[in-house]
């Protein structure tokens, strides 16, 4: 009985030896922080309400074979503004593809639109890695600190922010993996069903199950059972999304202004389908899809979208903006 009981337990443990070496093999290896870019300055501070916020400087390092400049004003927005001091004021949010990763001081499109409008005064407020939920929280919290008030704001959607908003778990550990020396990064998030509507949520961490950092197959199996047990459905992502924006439309409305849903980047399937959902909830929204990208020609090595599709996004606000 004893031996019978060694030999499976034996048995066991090399079967799971075997997975582990498989899964290593297959490059599944244990949870490692991997920044997106080598040497990159952090620029982000921790935020107990909005995960992190841009941390104030100048900035300087190596991205995609070239060295990238980013400014980062004492507001937390990036680059030059342009206008005055009694111009009209376009605030813009979103995530890395608003702010413009990866490209220099003036590439990302807000500076393009901000030399373009004379008499507007531009703010760049997009943070890397942001959410919807991200964005409109900061919206909510500058339109308080800030002595001055948008006309105009507008917000950069790209496709996989409906999966940041319900916090997706995939969404989750990655962060742990490109987080770099930043491991305290957390996101707020928020979740639909019918009977309460849309609910919010202080931010949250991935939860790491104990010595999954050693292990590629304990952290498969834990990320598996983190999506099986905790991840929004693709229609419950969707109606987050929408209510986040219903919601921001009607606090801009409140303040005066005028709210912009712009179209960054989104797959078909659901590119094809949001515009409806919009007009649907009266959203406005200005289409600025480029159908070019992600191919090679209009993408930095690390996926970003390049000065080319900035350049496109700028043309299409801008256009927009001076038939207004």
């Amino acid at each position: 009985m004893v031996k019978l009981l060694a030999l499976s337990l034996s048995s066991a443990l090399l079967v799971l030896l075997v997975f582990e070496a498989g899964l290593r093999i297959a490059s599944d290896e244990p949870r490692k922080s991997r920044p997106l870019v080598l040497e990159m300055p952090r620029m982000t501070d921790p935020d107990p309400e909005l995960g992190w916020v841009s941390r104030p400087g100048s900035y300087r390092y190596r991205h995609s074979d070239r060295t990238i400049q980013i400014t980062i004003r004492p507001d937390g927005s990036r680059g030059a503004t342009g206008g005055g001091e009694s111009a009209r004021e376009i605030w813009f949010f979103g995530c890395s593809y608003t702010q413009g990763w990866g490209l220099t001081d003036g590439e990302e499109f807000a500076a393009i639109v901000a030399r373009r409008a004379p008499g507007w005064t531009v703010r760049n407020f997009g943070v890397a890695g942001y959410s919807t939920l991200q964005a409109q929280l900061l919206y909510e919290r500058l339109v308080e600190e800030l002595p001055t008030k948008p006309q105009l704001v507008v917000y950069g959607y790209a496709g996989f922010h409906e999966y940041r908003n319900t916090a997706a778990p995939n969404w989750l550990f990655s962060l742990t993996r490109i987080a770099g020396e930043n491991e305290w990064i957390e996101l707020p998030y928020a979740r639909w069903d019918a009977a309460t509507g849309l609910r919010t949520f202080p931010p949250k961490r991935w939860k790491a199950w104990p010595l999954s950092e050693y292990s590629a197959l304990l952290q498969l199996v834990s990320y598996r059972v983190a999506v099986l047990a905790d991840a929004a459905s693709p229609d419950e992502q969707r109606q987050v999304t929408l209510a986040l924006l219903d919601r921001w439309q009607r606090r801009v409305d409140q303040e005066g202004g005028r709210f912009l849903t712009m179209l960054l980047a989104a797959r078909p399937k659901i590119a094809n389908s949001l515009p409806a959902a919009l007009e649907a909830r009266s959203v406005p929204y200005l289409g600025c899809l480029n159908s070019d990208f992600p191919s090679p020609e209009t993408r930095l090595s690390d996926g970003h979208p390049n000065e080319i599709v900035h350049a496109s996004w700028a043309d299409c606000f801008s256009d927009w903006l001076e038939a207004r």
